[in-house]
Parts: C-alpha cells; structure tokens; sequence
C-alpha cells in the first residue's frame, strides 16, 4: 500500500469518526486540526527561509519537493512567495555577480530535486543561454552549440533555437567566404526549420538565395 492510500484511509477514518460524535466535538477537532497544519507550515516555511539565507540549495530542493509532493503549494500562497524569495536570490549569481556557471549549478541541483516548479528550471535556461553567447563571443562553436542543444533538452525555447541559429549562420557565412558552398548548404539545412526570431528568419533567408 502506497503513502497516497494510506492518507486517503485516515482521512475516510477521520471523517467516519467525526459522523459518529457531535457537532460540537467534531467542530473542536477540525480546530485543532486546521492549527496543526498552520504549525507544520510555519515550521516548513522557517527551514525554507533559512535554507534560502544560508544559500543551502541541497536543502532547499529537499524542502520545496516536500511542499511540491504534499500539494502544499495549491493551499498556502506563502509558498510561492518563499519559492519566488529563493529563485530572486539565485538569480543575483547570473545578473549581480555575473557568475553564469554558479546560477547553472545551483539551478540543475535545485531542478533535480525538486523539478515541479517553473523558477529554477528557467533559471537553467538564462545561465545556459549566457554560458553559449559567452562560448559563442570567445568562437568557441563547438561549446556554443553544446549549450544551445542543452537549452533544447530541456524543452523547445526561442532562447535555444536563437542561439543555435546565431551558430548556424555564422558557419554558413564562413563556408560561402571559404568558397564551401556544400558546407553552407549543410549547415542551412540543418537550421532551416528551427523556429526562430524574425530578424535570423530574415538573415538565414537571405543567405539562402545565395546556395
């Protein structure tokens, strides 16, 4: 038997339990009750806060894939707020400290914990697409792509597509100057049905004419 099932049992007994005693009774229990769970989540929501202060994201992640399991997050708007405190404060070792690679870490490790939220997994894709244009400025194509390709594995995003497209089109104008027209047509090909802003739509088409 499953945790599910075991809680769904002792809410049914709780409940058959309650039908057999007085209203009076069973009001003063469902109190205690209701003051029970606001103390687990005053308790939980102090660990997150403090996980978040110490910058402790292994016990962050462990905590928001409790309130994420147990569903807490549709019941208490407090947790979004300490999720949304936490991501804020991540996002300051890509934005403030421009440590592109720390935000990566900290984003894949809070992600893999916990991967029912939106925050840190968005935070994944900025600290890629950073590290790729970063790769990219250095023309470092190889490592560029390897990130733009990551952002991709993670879900279908304009971010990753743009800079696989900036990649592409870069090799594409090296093999037209070198003469390759076969290369630039295989590195066309390999773009074309990307979709991507309208400016690289534009460039690509452009250098299409001349295949």
């Amino acid at each position: 038997m499953n945790k599910k099932s075991l809680i769904i049992i002792f809410i049914l007994a709780i409940l058959i339990a309650l039908s057999l005693i007085g209203w009076g009774m069973r009001d003063r229990i469902i109190s205690i009750f209701i003051k029970t769970q606001e103390q687990k989540d005053e308790g939980l929501l102090k660990d997150i806060r403090l996980a978040t202060q110490k910058e402790d994201w292994d016990e962050f992640g462990k905590l928001m894939a409790q309130v994420y399991e147990q569903r807490l997050i549709e019941t208490n708007k407090e947790y979004n707020k300490v999720e949304s405190e936490a991501y804020v404060k991540a996002t300051t070792y890509l934005d403030q400290e421009k440590d592109p690679q720390k935000a990566l870490d900290v984003a894949t490790k809070v992600y893999e914990l916990s991967p029912y939220g939106w925050r840190f997994n968005y935070l994944k894709v900025r600290a890629l697409e950073t590290l790729g244009k970063q790769a990219f400025a250095e023309e470092n194509a190889q490592l560029a792509e390897s990130y733009a390709m990551q952002i991709l594995t993670i879900q279908y995003r304009l971010e990753g597509a743009n800079l696989l497209a900036d990649i592409y089109i870069k090799k594409i104008e090296e093999a037209l100057k070198a003469g390759g027209k076969d290369q630039a047509l295989q590195a066309y090909l390999a773009i074309k049905d990307y979709e991507v802003s309208q400016d690289r739509k534009d460039k690509l088409n452009q250098l299409a004419r001349q295949l």
